[in-house]
């Protein structure tokens, strides 16, 4: 229409990507600090290892002390009751489970079984997990082999929490 004023093709498709890219930084800046590490480093921590040769399981149990934070990434499956839950291992996160100084990936241990007081069950993402006192994660269908050395190290730090030798 004649007389009538409105706004510039060109200005409106530069706002349009303008918003549309502090769209996507915002999103992506939510990731990654969801996937960091959060917390301050823990100052005393008591952890326990316990190899079962038998149905090739290692338990790491969180006896006492600070709680870890994003320890690690699960996609959790199904619920086996109130506070257990299984699912796959994604990755690690604040604490990795090490065999002979070698990191522990998926190609070995990749079924696990956590056991917390308070589980809260979310199944459409991995899901970054918090360990506290009494909480427990077995790593199922795991062989590890007499000589073997397993330790738990604190990523951030690199602080070994716990350590064991497989007899």
């Amino acid at each position: 229409m004649p007389g009538s004023r409105g706004v510039s093709p060109l200005i409106a498709t530069i706002l349009l990507i303008t918003l549309a890219i502090a769209f996507g930084i915002t999103i992506l800046a939510g990731y990654l600090s969801a996937l960091a590490p959060s917390g301050p480093p823990p100052k005393r921590v008591s952890l326990s290892l316990l190899y079962e040769n038998s149905p090739g399981r290692l338990t790491l149990r969180h006896l006492s002390g600070d709680e870890l934070f994003s320890a690690f990434l699960m996609r959790m499956e199904n619920r086996l009751d109130a506070r257990t839950a299984r699912g796959k291992l994604e990755n690690w996160k604040a604490v990795e489970v090490r065999v002979n100084g070698v990191r522990l990936g998926r190609d070995r241990a990749e079924n696990v079984v956590l056991v917390q007081e308070n589980l809260s069950f979310l199944t459409l993402a991995p899901v970054a997990v918090n360990l506290g006192p009494g909480d427990e994660v077995r790593l199922e269908n795991l062989r590890l082999y007499p000589g073997e050395v397993v330790a738990v190290v604190y990523q951030p730090t690199n602080q070994t929490l716990a350590e064991m030798a497989v007899v």
